[in-house]
């Protein structure tokens, strides 16, 4: 026995030595492992870094936007500034260690290159965006510019400070595009790179529309500010208590011109006593047909904007005009009573005969209870004149021209403010700025969009209140049922009017409704009011179908429409509700909610009453 032991021991120390590299090897992949892990954590911390810098670059952006919208030149200056600080960060995170030893490595290189392909579009984004502040300010007429338009003149040489801005900016939105394109966001962890790159596109592609459009207009502009021939242009005040589907009736109206840029009001008046007196019949050549249109007899300039599509109605009040007997002009701007609320905020109060002074907060209130104040229809046309001159004398003065802009384009999405110009690349401008006030076309899914238009020339749709209540069943096919209620209370004050049941001083109210079919919407149907008008499928004259009924609607009284329809299968893949809503330019604003079911008991309220100030998009997916 004792003869074995050393041998026992030898193999003992044998072992020992055998298994000491083993050990060596557990301990090196053990910290290759440990490296990896802080590696990785200090990666995707540096991921998650950069896409904080990327958020805040964006908010900087938006708050750049904002600044010049108020005439705020350093505050536009302080957004770029931040934005460019924020890149410089995600730079500095990009240049840490861990993305330096991952950027070595074949596969490992990937994000890096991603996060390097993210920084670069935002960069270029924030150049383009430096490039249009500094066109900005120039035109602005700060920091030791001339402005772009002082003391009734636009200053012609000015503009190729915008050319030049817009050509950067172009450059640089393109630049964005091709790095955000170069974005994979494959690698496991870096999820988040996609979502930045989707933001950004989100931000960068609209903008770029916009640059291209207004690229495609420059050369158009000169020629618009009269510079080959004097330009005019018709200022159309809509009175949203006397509504037409694509705003207010025109009462109020204005023409300006331009000649060599030199801005000069022509005439202005109410529409009926000084700029048509009498508002007689007439013919024109129309480019829309019935129901919005009288293809086949007169009818009076004050109905020419009956389309809910102002591209189409725009062009219709321009015929109007020059069949009542006026100078060809170049394009309408219309403006509604929410719009001058706008502009009374950016631009500060003015000083009215009958409305004293009025401000941003008191205008609506005034406006509104000079129905119930005036009897005469004279006196209060007079008070309006006055007022509208007053408002047109502010806005044609220059003065916080890119505030007024600004607030002007903040009510533009309610359809308070809309603008259609017969040059082609102007209009396909103001088409990309969305000022247009143009309906939806919807790629797919269901569509909601309501339009009134007045018929017995009262003003009581500006006690009108609107609710809109749309309630959709998914099946499980990928179609669905659709009701929409629309329910519009005549609320007229006791007392007020006379005992009349048309006209001026009438509680009453007489109006159409048009509402708007989705593409493919099967078996539609409209339940009205007793007394009214059949519902009717029409077209629009822009390829989409609506119904329409029409009908009284007495003092303080509701009226209520429900437009059901089947939408087939296929339209929801996924049972994913899609809806699109369409506002009308009206002085209280539509509250519209939405509840979606489905098939198997799946019930959600999509949209909770909400104020309908803009086109709104929902997307509803099952749970």
């Amino acid at each position: 026995m004792h003869e074995h032991e050393p041998e026992a021991a030898h193999t003992e120390s044998d072992q020992r030595q055998v298994a000491t590299p083993r050990h060596r090897a557990r301990w090196m992949v053990g910290a290759v492992a440990l490296v990896l892990v802080v590696l990785g954590v200090w990666f995707v911390w540096g991921v998650m870094s950069i896409r904080m810098a990327s958020k805040s670059a964006q908010s900087h952006l938006t708050d750049a936007q904002e600044a010049m919208s108020k005439d705020d030149v350093p505050g536009a200056r302080a957004g770029v500034a931040g934005a460019y600080g924020d890149l410089e960060s995600a730079r500095s995170a990009l240049g840490s260690t861990p993305f330096r030893i991952l950027g070595a490595a074949p596969y490992l290189s990937v994000p890096v290159a991603d996060v390097q392909h993210l920084i670069e579009a935002g960069e270029s984004a924030v150049q383009a965006s430096d490039a249009l502040v500094a066109a900005y300010a120039s035109v602005a007429g700060s920091e030791g510019a001339s402005a772009l338009f002082s003391n009734g003149s636009v200053n012609l040489s000015a503009i190729p400070t915008l050319v030049t801005a817009v050509k950067e900016a172009k450059a640089d939105l393109a630049a964005a595009t091709q790095s955000l394109d170069e974005v994979q966001g494959s690698f496991p962890g870096t999820s988040s790179l996609s979502e930045s790159a989707i933001e950004l596109r989100a931000a960068v592609d609209p903008l770029k529309s916009t640059i291209n459009a207004v690229e495609g207009a420059l050369p158009d502009l000169p020629a618009a500010l009269g510079v080959t021939r004097p330009a005019r242009y018709l200022i159309a005040i809509l009175n949203n208590g006397e509504m037409r589907a694509s705003g207010g009736a025109p009462l109020s109206l204005a023409v300006i011109e331009f000649d060599n840029g030199r801005l000069r009001v022509v005439e202005r008046g109410q529409t009926s006593t000084q700029i048509i007196p009498g508002n007689p019949p007439i013919i024109w050549d129309h480019i829309s047909s019935a129901p919005f249109a009288r293809t086949s007899k007169p009818d009076r300039f004050v109905n020419s904007n009956a389309h809910p599509d102002f591209r189409i109605a725009g062009e219709e009040m321009l015929r109007a005009w020059e069949a009542s007997g006026k100078q060809p002009v170049d394009g309408v701007i219309a403006l509604d009573p929410n719009a001058i609320v706008a502009s009374l905020r950016a631009t500060g109060p003015v000083t009215s005969p009958g409305f004293g002074t009025v401000t941003a907060d008191n205008f609506v209130g005034k406006w509104v209870k000079s129905y119930e104040d005036f009897d005469s229809t004279g006196d209060r046309q007079s008070i309006n004149d006055a007022l509208a001159g007053s408002l047109i004398d502010r806005i044609t003065s220059g003065k916080g021209l890119f505030s007024l802009a600004g607030a002007l384009a903040g009510v533009a999405p309610g359809r308070h403010f809309q603008i259609y110009l017969r040059t082609p690349s102007l209009q396909n401008a103001i088409e990309q700025a969305s000022l247009a006030g143009e309906v939806s076309t919807p790629d797919g899914g269901d569509h909601s969009a309501w339009y009134s238009l007045n018929s017995n020339a009262s003003k009581t749709d500006v006690f009108s209140r609107r609710t809109l209540t749309i309630d959709a069943h998914v099946t499980s096919d990928g179609g669905a049922t659709v009701t929409q209620t629309m329910s519009v209370k005549n609320s007229t004050p006791d007392g007020f009017g006379d005992d009349s049941i048309a006209g001026y001083l009438t509680p009453w109210n007489r109006s159409r409704f048009v509402a708007y079919l989705p593409a493919g919407a099967e078996t539609p149907s409209m339940d009205h009011p007793a007394g009214w008008s059949a519902d009717t499928v029409w077209t629009d004259g822009l390829g989409r179908s609506l119904m329409l009924s029409g009908g009284w609607i007495a003092p303080r009284a509701t009226a209520v429409l429900t437009l059901t329809y089947r939408l087939p299968a296929g339209t929801f893949p996924g049972g994913v509700y899609r809806l699109t809503i369409d506002p009308q330019g009206v002085l209280w604003p539509v509250t519209v909610s939405v509840q979606v079911s489905r098939d198997g008991g799946d019930s959600a309220q999509a949209l909770p009453p909400t104020s309908l100030t803009r086109v709104i998009r929902i997307e509803n997916r099952p749970t």
